[in-house]
């Protein structure tokens, strides 16, 4: 397949699929803002995969400790790219 796209900021494409199945894993409709934890460790494959499946950014908006647990959010596919 020449040119077909098979990373996105250094992560594959199975790793991006992965990573937002589990933040949406509780969303009825994955095209809607995202509110939810994600383990620290998990933010920067989250911020990619959230990119690109939903053109929105995912925002810290808070540390929950000792987890080492952060809430973020996005505006999701919707409010990024329209229905």
């Amino acid at each position: 397949m020449c040119g077909a796209v098979t990373s996105f900021n250094d992560f594959s494409l199975d790793e991006l699929g992965e990573a937002f199945d589990k933040l949406t894993k509780d969303m009825d409709n994955w095209k809607m803002p995202i509110h939810t934890t994600i383990h620290v460790r998990d933010w920067p494959v989250m911020e990619a995969a959230c990119m690109w499946f939903t053109s929105s950014t995912l925002q810290e908006i808070a540390v929950i400790m000792p987890d080492r647990l952060l809430e973020v959010k996005a505006d999701g596919y919707y409010k990024a790219v329209g229905p």
